[in-house]
């Protein structure tokens, strides 16, 4: 079973976007306290410089799906190089 929390860098703009404007598949970068990392996800809405992300806690169970906000430089359509992550 999966544990629910916030990642660190989970960051919403001021303004949401209410229509769906996507489905793109995209790896994000999650930080939690005691660790980092790449995982992928769905890419579902953008704004401000931020993107809403859906992803699937535990791949096995469709009841783990979480949303958050991310900012976009921590969105990526292919796995990034080593020393691009900070």
């Amino acid at each position: 079973m999966f544990e629910l929390r916030r990642p660190l860098n989970e960051d919403k703009p001021w303004r949401i976007p209410t229509r769906p404007q996507g489905n793109i598949p995209v790896i994000v970068r999650l930080l939690f306290h005691e660790r980092e990392e790449l995982v992928p996800a769905r890419a579902i809405r953008w704004a401000e410089g931020r993107v809403l992300v859906l992803w699937l806690a535990d791949g096995e169970d469709p009841k783990s799906e979480q949303l958050f906000w991310l900012r976009a430089e921590d969105v990526y359509r292919t796995i990034p190089r080593r020393g691009a992550l900070r």
